[in-house]
């Protein structure tokens, strides 16, 4: 009998000093569960030595009065990739620290602390104090978020400029200079201008050169830049993915891409972004040989997807070839449980 009692406040004292710990380490979770916190363990290997920023001659038509300049095209993909790294990593130090909770917990704190993936990309302009595209769109959309129905033709973030990190290093007229080019991206192409210092330390712009999405040269409507954007809600309109597919040629690459982003309906009215478990998946065919497209190329043959909990998912693979209307496709599973397909026809401004 004294065994039997000595044992059971032993299993008491143990319990207790379980629940003693488990309120302590909910405490300490708690209370660094804010973006500070997050931000701080994120590492960046952006080369800011080659980085600067310069007024503009004039400003642009978009308004523009600031213009990134890199030392070189390697550090711009350099940027670029970190930033993308920075974001991808920041979702998944939120989840990894949030995993022992439902996943109603962690919407629950994500809207408490306002939880932004795209914090590293707003510290980083803010750290090169330059007006980005990246920045005018999220002020903008943060707005068109507000609203309790989304009017999505109004939707500011559905741009041909389709890359976050890519926004980034832009002004607002979608220009940003490598060396001694200066580049500008429309929706059909991109301008590169070479430009000489004057006397005066003006930039003066001569050869511009535009290269055209479209290829009027290649066999059977070969084309890149392509973007198409869909927003599926839930039956319960309490949740939304965005999903969009593209083909892109930039000066540094060229890649085909399915992207899906998760919204949850706020409680106190509106939208947000968030983090939640999702799968996207880019496969299809772009041309076997440049400038035919002729004949088809398979550039995901195995169908291999991305999964994870991300605000964010992005499939990327980088290719050399154009594509053609109807070849490029889409998966995208996100927002607990909506599933969608697409396939890239032509994107029309």
């Amino acid at each position: 009998m004294i065994l039997a009692v000595f044992a059971f406040v032993i299993v008491t004292m143990q319990s207790c000093k379980k629940e003693e710990i488990n309120r302590e380490e909910n405490l300490v979770m708690k209370n660094n569960n804010d973006m500070d916190s997050y931000m701080s363990i994120i590492d960046s290997k952006i080369p800011y030595l080659s980085i600067r920023v310069e007024d503009k001659v004039s400003k642009g038509e978009k308004g523009s009065s600031q213009i990134l300049v890199f030392d070189n095209m390697k550090s711009l993909v350099q940027t670029i990739n970190d930033l993308d790294n920075q974001v991808e990593s920041l979702d998944s130090i939120f989840y990894a620290r949030n995993s022992h909770l439902s996943s109603a917990e962690r919407s629950e704190i994500q809207e408490k602390i306002n939880f932004d993936s795209s914090k590293p990309i707003t510290s980083f302009n803010t750290f090169l104090q330059f007006s980005s595209l990246f920045q005018d769109i999220k002020e903008k959309e943060d707005i068109w978020l507000s609203n309790d129905s989304l009017d999505y033709e109004k939707d500011p973030s559905n741009h041909f400029i389709d890359e976050e990190s890519i926004m980034a290093i832009l002004n607002t007229d979608c220009e940003v200079q490598v060396a001694d080019t200066i580049y500008k991206f429309v929706y059909n192409g991109y301008y590169a201008t070479p430009t000489i210092i004057s006397n005066n330390k003006e930039s003066e712009s001569r050869n511009t050169i535009f290269y055209d999405n479209y290829c009027l040269e290649c066999k059977d409507n070969c084309s890149s830049g392509n973007y198409s954007m869909n927003y599926v809600t839930n039956e319960g309109k309490t949740r939304k993915i965005k999903c969009t597919l593209s083909h892109r040629t930039y000066p540094w690459n060229r890649y085909v891409k399915a992207k899906v982003t998760n919204y949850m309906k706020k409680k106190n009215g509106g939208w947000k972004k968030y983090n939640a478990y999702c799968q996207v998946k880019v496969y299809g065919y772009i041309s076997d040989l440049p400038g035919d497209c002729s004949k088809m190329f398979d550039f995901n043959p195995n169908h291999n997807k991305k999964t994870g909990y991300k605000t964010t998912l992005k499939h990327k693979i980088d290719v050399n070839t154009l594509t053609s209307s109807g070849w490029v496709k889409g998966y995208y599973y996100g927002a607990e449980g909506i599933t969608y397909n697409k396939i890239l026809d032509w994107w029309v401004e």
